[in-house]
């Protein structure tokens, strides 16, 4: 089902472990027409403070109760790189952003997602990438 993307704005961002905030805003790469971050309102749990969730981290929204459910936790979207909303995102941003939280860069492999054909496919890549790791190490 197609939904306009002003009607998002305002719904509950709930991370894995509670409340984050708002959906206040949304940013667009204007050579693919993607949308490319929500920018959320986190003023009542982190003050003057706004923070980018890429849609790799978000799930499926809860239309009636409008809630946003967002794959990450409190703790790594309080310490996600500061968000400067007087400047553009530069592609210095997003490599620091994107290396902070361990996606791989959409920007890599030529594709709207880079290697991956929609957002949520660069978030399984990571859990893979997380198991696979996990699973040498354990290893004798």
């Amino acid at each position: 089902m197609l939904r306009l993307i002003g009607e998002i704005t305002g719904y509950v961002l709930a991370a894995e472990d509670g409340e984050i905030g708002r959906c206040k805003d949304f940013l667009f790469d204007d050579t693919q027409w993607a949308v490319r971050y929500m920018v959320a309102d986190t003023r009542k749990w982190l003050p003057g403070r706004k923070v980018l969730i890429s849609p790799i981290s978000l799930g499926e929204p809860d239309w009636d109760t409008r809630r946003f459910p967002v794959k990450l936790t409190k703790e790594q979207v309080k310490n996600s790189p500061p968000l400067d909303e007087e400047a553009p995102v530069s592609r210095q941003y997003e490599i620091h952003w994107f290396d902070y939280y361990g996606w791989p860069y959409y920007w890599g492999a030529g594709g709207l997602w880079g290697a991956a054909p929609y957002p949520s496919a660069l978030y399984l890549k990571r859990l893979e990438k997380a198991v696979e790791k996990e699973t040498a190490r354990k290893k004798p």
